[in-house]
């Protein structure tokens, strides 16, 4: 299985050190879901939380 570097760059946050990281997408990120809870006018979006998803379920297959 092939690792992508965008999971990396997630796994790697920390609560503590980029607690602003993490508030300032999350102000970006409710009110879009609010509007389009589905995303569907933002596919690309819907793709990559798809695909991230994805990966972190096999993420934990792999450790077993």
């Amino acid at each position: 299985m092939s690792q992508s570097g965008r999971r990396s760059g997630l796994a790697l946050l920390s609560v503590l050190r980029d607690g602003d990281v993490i508030a300032a997408a999350r102000a970006a990120a409710d009110p879009l879901v609010a509007q389009d809870p589905t995303l569907a006018a933002h596919p690309a979006l819907a793709s990559a939380i798809a695909e991230w998803g994805r990966e972190d379920r096999l993420s934990h297959v792999d450790k077993g």
